[in-house]
């Protein structure tokens, strides 16, 4: 059953794995939930705060396959080391401590 990307998210576009295995099972949606959607949203809104206020936050790649998270001022020094609770307090409430 193909997803119709014009259909509501929140009508029958279900995406947990009970609906997905009714629907056949491997499809992945074209269209993210709108609860995605809005997520993303508020995320990006915050972001831009944080560059507004000359902050970024930076992910790196460690050799053990680790990520470091970092917040970083524009040019670059280090004002605090985050955990990835600390990035999501960030995307959702903006909150930097």
């Amino acid at each position: 059953m193909p997803i119709d990307p014009n259909n509501d998210p929140g009508d029958e576009m279900s995406f947990d794995a009970a609906s997905i295995a009714r629907r056949g099972g491997d499809e992945i949606p074209t269209v993210p939930p709108r609860e995605v959607l809005d997520a993303v949203a508020v995320a990006a809104a915050h972001g831009a705060a944080l560059s507004a206020e000359g902050r970024q936050i930076v992910f790196e790649l460690l050799a053990d396959g680790g990520v470091a998270i970092e917040l970083r001022n524009d040019e670059g020094q280090t004002l605090n080391i985050l955990t990835p609770s600390d990035v999501l307090d960030v995307a959702t409430r903006g909150s930097t401590r």
